[in-house]
């Protein structure tokens, strides 16, 4: 299902084509290296860094040592990629995105860290991963850009292909883009959860990074 709303002077539709060119045209022109990229990591006048980096470093304080396999949905630029596998050094981590725009900077994020492992360009609502694959799913301002068939669709995929006990963390963006065409209260996405088989374990404070635990075997 297509969604399409006024933005400025272009229209926003949900499709790989529109974030291939609107949503990355203010900065994927200018890497032209993996140098440039991974400054665009931390200039703040390209991402919110400052804001991003104490979100995640607030979101994963509990969490102090992470091992095996974690995949990222919508990995972008590959900031939480690369953040991921920079604080956790024994876990493989793995991101999927539809934009293919992305795909000229695959083997820049992989070059950054060894534990930077499979990158690919698909759909969440059906990965080539099999059952019980990962140990860890994080989802951080992904699910609000899904019409909501995709994004119940992403969750029961998220549901298989995570082990039982394996953790998922959300982060749901808020600010009224146009782009964001599924905004939902923490406490919707909960409920969300719940529905699914996935216990509510944690939140970082009052609109933080919640975690979630899949409890699909019990």
């Amino acid at each position: 299902m297509l969604r399409t709303l006024r933005q400025g002077k272009s229209v926003f539709n949900y499709s790989p084509e529109w974030y291939a060119t609107e949503s990355v045209e203010l900065w994927l022109p200018q890497m032209k290296s993996a140098e440039d990229l991974l400054y665009h990591y931390t200039d703040p006048t390209i991402i919110p860094f400052i804001y991003n980096g104490i979100r995640f470093d607030n979101g994963f304080q509990n969490y102090k040592n992470l091992s095996g396999r974690c995949l990222e949905l919508g990995f972008n630029s590959g900031l939480t990629v690369h953040r991921l596998a920079e604080k956790y050094q024994d876990l493989k981590v793995d991101g999927i995105d539809f934009n293919p725009a992305l795909k000229k900077i695959i083997p820049w994020i992989k070059s950054f860290l060894p534990n930077i492992d499979d990158l690919w360009i698909g759909s969440s609502e059906d990965t080539p991963k099999y059952i019980d694959h990962y140990d860890y799913i994080t989802s951080l301002d992904y699910f609000e850009h899904l019409p909501e068939e995709v994004y119940h669709k992403t969750l029961i995929e998220c549901r298989f292909i995570l082990k039982s006990d394996g953790l998922m963390f959300v982060y749901l963006g808020k600010p009224p883009n146009p782009e964001h065409i599924n905004r939902r209260t923490d406490e919707q996405v909960k409920k969300d959860f719940a529905e699914i088989d996935f216990s509510f374990v944690e939140q970082d404070g009052k609109d933080g990074i919640m975690v979630f635990r899949n409890d699909k075997n019990e």
